[in-house]
C-alpha cells in the first residue's frame, strides 16, 4: 500500500471515529422504555381508588379509604403509610411489560406468579377498586429484582388472573401483604428537651425523675450507686417512639407498670404497659395542653419491642449501676 493511500485511509478512520462520537448522547443514561404499560391509562383512574387488596397465602391486607384517610380493614381501620400507598399507585401507573415468559402453569411458581391462594405461594395478589367496586386493576405479583444502579428500572414478573402468559415487566411496585408492612409505625416523637418530669409506677415501686435546668434527676432514688445515664435517658423515653403492631380496644395481658411524662408546657401523657405472655403493649392517654395532637392514640392497644417498654417504665434494678461500673479503677 502507498502510503499517501494508508494515509487517506487513517484520516477517513478518525473521521469515522468522530462522527460517531458526536452521535453518542452527553450522558450514558438509560434510552427511555418502549414497553408497553401493564395497565393502560390506570394512572387517572386511581384517583377515584377506594379500596386495594393485598392476599399472599394466609397474608391479607385490606387499605380502605374513609372520609379521604386510608386505613388497615384488617386492624379496624388504623391508618396506614401514605407514602407507601402514594408509591403503590405510582408504580402501577409505571409498570411495563417487556418480554414474554412461560404460559406453562408448571413454571409459574418459579416465576413467583402462581396461585397466591395456598399457604405456600409466594405470589401476591393485587386489586384495585373504586368506591362502586369496579375493578380498575386486577394483577398477580411475582419475584422481584432490584437495579444496582439508580438509573434503572427493576424488573418483577407478573401474570393477570385467569390468563396462562406470563411477563417480564419492569417498574418499582414493591408491596407486601403482610398488614404490619402498612401501619403508620410512628406513635410519639417528645424530644429530651420538652420533658420536666417523669412518675414511674413499677409493681410497688415509685420512682420520681425531675428536671433542674438541664440536668435531669431522681428526686426519691433507691439505695445503692445510680446509673446515672440511665437516670438521664429517662427524659428521652418518648423519642421516637414506634409500634410493632396495634390493636382496637383494652390492654392485653397482664399489668407491667405506668408512667406519666408531663412536659415543660404543662401537658401530661400517660403511658400504661401490660405484658401478654412474650409481647408488651402499651396505651396513651394525654390530658393539658396539645392534648389534641394524642387523641388519634385513644382508644389503641400498641405492641412496642421489650427494650422500649424497659426504657418507658423501668424498674429499680435498672436505675442501679452494674457491678462493673461500680468496681474500682
Amino acid at each position: 500500500m502507498k502510503p499517501a493511500t494508508a494515509l487517506a485511509l487513517l484520516a477517513l478512520g478518525i473521521a469515522s471515529i468522530a462522527a460517531g462520537a458526536a452521535l453518542q448522547p452527553e450522558n450514558t443514561a438509560p434510552i427511555a422504555s418502549t414497553a408497553q404499560p401493564v395497565l393502560p391509562g390506570i394512572a387517572g383512574q386511581l384517583e377515584t381508588a377506594a379500596r386495594v387488596e393485598l392476599h399472599q397465602g394466609a397474608k391479607t391486607s385490606t387499605l380502605v379509604r374513609l372520609d379521604g384517610k386510608w386505613g388497615l380493614a384488617e386492624r379496624e381501620q388504623y391508618p396506614v403509610t401514605v407514602s407507601k400507598v402514594r408509591a403503590l399507585f405510582s408504580g402501577l401507573g409505571e409498570l411495563r411489560q417487556i418480554e414474554r415468559r412461560s404460559s406453562d402453569a408448571t413454571s409459574w411458581a418459579r416465576l413467583g406468579v402462581e396461585d397466591p391462594a395456598p399457604p405456600s405461594s409466594t405470589a401476591t395478589s393485587l386489586r384495585v377498586l373504586d368506591e362502586q367496586g369496579k375493578v380498575l386493576a386486577d394483577i398477580i405479583l411475582g419475584h422481584r429484582t432490584t437495579a444496582t444502579k439508580g438509573d434503572l428500572p427493576d424488573h418483577l414478573y407478573i401474570r393477570r388472573p385467569g390468563d396462562t402468559q406470563s411477563w417480564l415487566a419492569e417498574g418499582h411496585l414493591d408491596v407486601s401483604a403482610d398488614p404490619q408492612s402498612w401501619l403508620l409505625r410512628d406513635i410519639v416523637n417528645i424530644g429530651h428537651d420538652s420533658i420536666a418530669r417523669v412518675v414511674v409506677q413499677r409493681g410497688e415501686d415509685t420512682f420520681d425523675f425531675r428536671r433542674n435546668g438541664e440536668a435531669f434527676a431522681l428526686s426519691n432514688p433507691p439505695s445503692g450507686k445510680l446509673d446515672d445515664d440511665r437516670i438521664a435517658a429517662m427524659a428521652g423515653a418518648l423519642e421516637l417512639v414506634s409500634q410493632s403492631d396495634v390493636r382496637r380496644g383494652p390492654l392485653p395481658g397482664m399489668p407491667f407498670g405506668n408512667a406519666v411524662f408531663t412536659t415543660t408546657s404543662g401537658l401530661s401523657l400517660i403511658v400504661t404497659v401490660n405484658r401478654d405472655g412474650k409481647s408488651v403493649w402499651a396505651s396513651f392517654a394525654a390530658h393539658g395542653p396539645g392534648e389534641d395532637e394524642y387523641q388519634r392514640l385513644s382508644g389503641w392497644a400498641f405492641e412496642l419491642p421489650e427494650w422500649r417498654a424497659t426504657s418507658l417504665i423501668p424498674a429499680k434494678s435498672d436505675l442501679l449501676a452494674t457491678a462493673d461500673e461500680t468496681a474500682p479503677k
